[in-house]
């Protein structure tokens, strides 16, 4: 059974209205279809805008293509949605799924990420942050990466400590089959070139189809049109479960003018508690227009849903002496999200805080050695080898912000 859910979202003003259409048009089409199980549409508003979710349920892949074309991954649509003021994500979500259950029967297409099963509020979620490590140990997630050549060794050993397995594929002929076997996948345009991108492509609209989380690292937008339209056309055709950049790169993608520096953020664009709120705005902006959870790293990490933000205050200096900690804190959320697919908010909370608190371990021992920037390298692989629920829930600093 396939499950495929859409998003959208309408002016307060058409709401009405466009429900109505909507029962009309896409849930009538796919409830006429011999292999459809079932459409369940749920409404939430935010703000000035509706958000409508439809989810179908699908016997087979072939049952998909019949309703929704050749290229399943993109959202159906039709030529009066422009009246309602639709804003459609380009993409849609195929998960594999036992039955056809409504999945919004319980209050909303989507649960507080950073709630309990009780639906209780953990501020901050320390008990998450334990049981999403365990997660990772415990099932050690193969993670596919298309990743840069300057930091690939960095994210597969990085990948390995964290508790996960990571496979480096970067050929178009084999990408999207290898993106099958796995549990994420990780898009990282650090050494970018047009092989990879076509590879990038296929990768991640198969992850879509199957309903794996995509973890999608911007490296160097806005520093080049090359970079600007591949980061552009990436999020126009994959559905991206996390976004992870510095200040520079997410300021790009929300339509700003980002003072790119090659691949790191320029001094005035990190966040700092006097931008903090500024920036956490921001990220929640992308989120709402990109669906995905928003990582924004710095001297203060940002994690940011369409609803909510949290402030992650961990980390060192230290790590921006080295390269690729940004690749590698990439790395680490795709084995989180790999493991706790159904929570991403909280997986993307508890990777930023791991790779943080990594990075504080790994210059505690560097100062009792008297080591430079070659052993804080190996110091950062040692803590997140060796870093276990109760360290994590004691060091983590994770705070949800009043927007």
């Amino acid at each position: 059974m396939i499950a495929r859910t859409w998003h959208g979202l309408t002016p307060l003003e058409t709401k009405t209205a466009f429900r109505k259409y909507l029962e009309q048009t896409g849930v009538r089409d796919a409830l006429a279809l011999p292999g459809n199980r079932g459409a369940f549409v749920s409404v939430v508003d935010q703000g000035a805008y509706a958000h409508f979710f439809l989810c179908t349920f699908w016997e087979s892949r072939e049952d998909v293509l019949a309703y929704a074309g050749d290229n399943p991954s993109q959202a159906v649509t039709y030529p009066e949605d422009a009246a309602f003021g639709l804003i459609s994500d380009p993409i849609v979500i195929h998960q594999e799924v036992p039955e056809a259950r409504n999945p919004f029967v319980e209050g909303g297409p989507r649960q507080n990420l950073l709630e309990s099963a009780s639906g209780q509020r953990e501020n901050p979620p320390l008990e998450a942050v334990a049981e999403t490590l365990r997660a990772v140990r415990q099932t050690s997630p193969l993670v596919h990466f298309i990743t840069n050549y300057v930091t690939v060794n960095d994210c597969a050993n990085i990948t390995l400590a964290a508790g996960a397995s990571p496979i480096m594929a970067d050929d178009a002929r084999e990408a999207g089959q290898i993106t099958g076997l796995c549990s994420a996948l990780v898009l990282n345009m650090g050494t970018l070139n047009e092989r990879t991108v076509q590879a990038m492509l296929h990768a991640g609209q198969t992850a879509n189809l199957l309903g794996r989380p995509v973890v999608f690292d911007p490296v160097g937008a806005g520093a080049s049109d090359f970079r600007n339209d591949t980061a552009l056309r990436l999020l126009r055709e994959i559905r991206c479960a996390a976004i992870k950049g510095n200040n520079s790169e997410i300021s790009f993608l929300a339509g700003g003018m980002a003072d790119a520096r090659g691949v790191d953020a320029g001094p005035e664009s990190l966040v700092t508690g006097d931008n903090l709120a500024e920036n956490a705005r921001r990220a929640r902006k992308v989120a709402a227009l990109t669906g995905a959870v928003i990582m924004v790293s710095g001297p203060i990490d940002i994690v940011a849903d369409s609803r909510e933000a949290w402030a992650v205050r961990n980390g060192h200096a230290m790590m921006a002496r080295i390269t690729g900690t940004g690749c590698m804190s990439a790395a680490v959320t795709g084995a989180y999200l790999g493991a706790n697919p159904q929570t991403p908010l909280r997986a993307c909370v508890c990777a930023m805080a791991a790779m943080g608190v990594c990075g504080e371990l790994a210059y505690e021992k560097l100062r009792a050695v008297d080591g430079g920037t070659g052993s804080y390298r190996i110091f950062l692989l040692d803590a997140m080898s060796k870093l276990d629920a109760e360290t994590l829930t004691a060091r983590a600093r994770v705070e949800r912000l009043e927007l």
